[in-house]
């Protein structure tokens, strides 16, 4: 354990079971110089995801977008969070990094301003400061650019850090391909990764993503370890054409799970015969490793589930060890769908769809749903109080 302080957990587990590294404890040392800086919501959030996970449950990490959006899952009992930032689809790929980093940021100030407004109102029936986890690509990164991005991620406030092997897909404009990096690569990110965390003295979780279920190409075919699922010959933007799926999905699980906290099977579609195939190759060689589970946001779930299989899907990724499952882009859906439906409703019914709108939204206070305007009114509330201790003074 080369971390500068030692996480609790309240599970009592090893937090450090089943995970390697590629430096050493003096390395951390030489180059976390002589000043500890503390990232206090990083490390808060980092021991109580790992605090989450170890127990038991296939918990749901919905994709967020806005502070707004946000505050509405923690109210209605989210306890995780991935950030998913609007338009993040259509940003230059070297340009997300920056959106997610912001969007973290963005998250944390606003959950950290309702716990203060909640505490000033003696309230604790929310617990505001959910762990929130960021994607980190590893396309065209070199280890430095990787040590780089963590401590950004990290300052930002993030818990969890999802390492994604992806290259580039057709959002990033390379047609119908779905790339990845080499294995090598995907491993090497992810060892970069932890010595920024080590450095940084946070114990972020590294959840280690990969889209290999969905790959059709690979960046470089140098790693003897991708040869077996190459076919055919580079194509003219010098990729090597693969064949995608379950196995290279477990191939390059297995070569990640050393390295990573967690590791995720990022499905082409739902289906619990391949999240039951990968728990138990991964499981066989480490049998105490956390799962995630995904599915791409595109995917028409009732296309590919029965009403019964979905009802009981988390708790069947429950049994298998699977500890998350991320809904990405989540918030994404709803906001959109609603509008759409709102706008339906005012084009058939005019204002009538509005009112409508409006009694949904005070039907739910009793749950627990909150406004934009009991947001600035916590503002306000804290204003106040700083005020009043002000002029006390």
């Amino acid at each position: 354990m080369f971390l500068r302080t030692q996480p609790s957990s309240a599970s009592g587990t090893d937090r450090w079971q089943d995970v390697q590294r590629l430096h050493s404890a003096e390395e951390v040392q030489r180059l976390a110089g002589t000043i500890r800086i503390r990232h206090t919501l990083a490390e808060l959030g980092a021991e109580r995801l790992w605090d989450l996970v170890q127990r038991g449950e296939c918990r749901i990490a919905p994709g967020v977008g806005t502070p707004d959006e946000a505050l509405q899952l923690v109210r209605a009992g989210c306890q995780i969070l991935a950030t998913a930032p609007e338009g993040l689809q259509h940003a230059p790929w070297s340009g997300r990094g920056t959106t997610e980093v912001n969007a973290v940021a963005r998250v944390q100030r606003a959950l950290v301003d309702a716990d203060r407004a909640a505490h000033l109102a003696g309230n604790r029936s929310v617990r505001w400061l959910a762990p929130l986890l960021v994607d980190l690509s590893v396309a065209n990164c070199t280890p430095l650019e990787i040590v780089e991005a963590m401590r950004v991620r990290i300052e930002a406030g993030a818990a969890g850090v999802r390492i994604d092997d992806r290259a580039g897909c057709s959002s990033g404009g390379m047609g119908e391909r779905l790339a990845v990096t080499s294995t090598s690569a995907f491993v090497r990110s992810i060892s970069a990764a932890r010595l920024a965390a080590d450095v940084e003295g946070v114990p972020t979780v590294l959840i280690a993503v990969s889209s290999a279920a969905r790959a059709t190409h690979l960046t470089s075919d140098h790693d003897p370890r991708d040869a077996g699922f190459a076919v055919g010959t580079r194509d003219s933007w010098g990729m090597q054409p693969v064949q995608g799926g379950i196995a290279m999905a477990i191939a390059r699980g297995l070569e990640a799970a050393p390295f990573a906290d967690i590791v995720c099977l990022q499905a082409a579609a739902p289906s619990l015969a391949e999240a039951e195939r990968f728990a138990q190759a991964i499981h066989a060689r480490h049998p105490h490793k956390p799962l995630a589970y995904e599915v791409p946001a595109e995917v028409h779930w009732a296309r590919h589930m029965s009403e019964e299989d979905l009802a009981r899907f988390e708790q069947r990724l429950s049994e298998l060890g699977y500890a998350l499952h991320f809904l990405p882009r989540a918030t994404f859906h709803a906001r959109n769908a609603a509008a759409f439906d709102l706008a339906t409703d005012l084009r058939l019914d005019g204002v009538g769809g509005w009112a409508r709108l409006r009694a949904h939204e005070l039907s739910n206070e009793d749950k627990g749903y909150g406004t934009v305007r009991e947001r600035r009114d916590g503002a306000d509330a804290w204003a106040s109080a700083v005020r009043g201790a002000i002029e006390a003074a």
